[in-house]
């Protein structure tokens, strides 16, 4: 008689919840390098929730009560003076503290050779957070890879929604709060089909 495992309990990670084992994984191994002082890079699809494990990962260390400072970089304006002023302020903002660079492989080259002698010196931990390989950047020559080096203390992958059907329930009770009883068994199954674009 084949014996279905019963769902794993949800565990939490900061604010973040998740019943599945692929979570479970994910959230103990950023558990174990949160106390850490190397760079980290958080991989994974839009959606996942990248930045608020970074938030959780700050939370857990050391530097918890020194700043969070987080760089959109593709937000940052493309005239290469501008750019470089706004990297300058968030270095000088994150000291003691963590520095988030949000998707650095939409910096140019040049930009990205300036960021390694600051990340050299140690002033702030780092922690990239990012929908793309960058390793696989690095040998297509559209990252740099000291700059790489530098970033890829350890690297953690955020698997999407569709991957772990085991979070759907607890995400959405604590979405839903009082109204929780709506999630009947037909709702549930129905849900867990469904492929999750965009988590």
């Amino acid at each position: 008689v084949e014996v279905t495992p019963a769902p794993a309990e949800p565990v939490a990670f900061g604010g973040l919840i998740g019943g599945s084992p692929a979570m479970h994984t994910c959230f103990a191994h950023l558990t174990s390098l949160a106390p850490g002082e190397s760079s980290l890079i958080i991989e994974g699809e839009p959606g996942t929730g990248k930045k608020a494990l970074a938030k959780a990962v700050h939370d857990a260390s050391p530097r918890a009560a020194m700043p969070f400072v987080v760089v959109e970089c593709a937000g940052l304006a493309k005239n290469a003076a501008e750019l470089t002023d706004a990297l300058e302020a968030a270095l000088v903002s994150a000291e003691g503290g963590t520095l988030v660079l949000d998707s650095p492989h939409e910096l140019p080259l040049a930009v990205q050779r300036e960021l390694t002698p600051p990340l050299d010196a140690k002033a702030f931990r780092v922690i990239v957070t990012t929908t793309r390989d960058l390793r696989r950047l690095v040998n297509q020559g559209a990252f740099r890879e000291t700059l790489y080096f530098r970033l890829a203390g350890a690297t953690v992958r955020v698997p999407p929604l569709r991957q772990r059907a085991g979070d759907l329930i607890p995400l959405l009770e604590r979405f839903l709060g009082s109204e929780s009883g709506l999630l009947t068994r037909q709702l549930v199954e129905d849900l867990e089909r469904l492929p999750w674009m965009g988590n």
